[in-house]
């Protein structure tokens, strides 16, 4: 047995204005969170970059003369 529930017409609009205004906000979410991985994704490549740079320097050691 299926019990049928009554809602205004108004409250109905409501209902899916506000399910338009949640999925629009969820697509910009999604979107935003794209351009986050994107710019890790950059900035963690360009970390890889510079680790392999720092990794081919070496240090060396000078003897320098004392200052009196």
């Amino acid at each position: 047995m299926s019990e049928k529930i009554k809602v205004s017409y108004t409250e109905f609009k409501n209902l899916i204005a506000s399910e338009t205004k949640l999925e629009q906000e969820n697509q910009e979410l999604k979107e935003r969170i794209e351009i986050l991985e994107g710019l890790y994704k950059f900035k963690s490549e360009e970390a890889e970059k510079l680790k392999r740079e720092l990794d081919n320097w070496t240090l060396e050691d000078h003897e320098e003369e004392p200052v009196f």
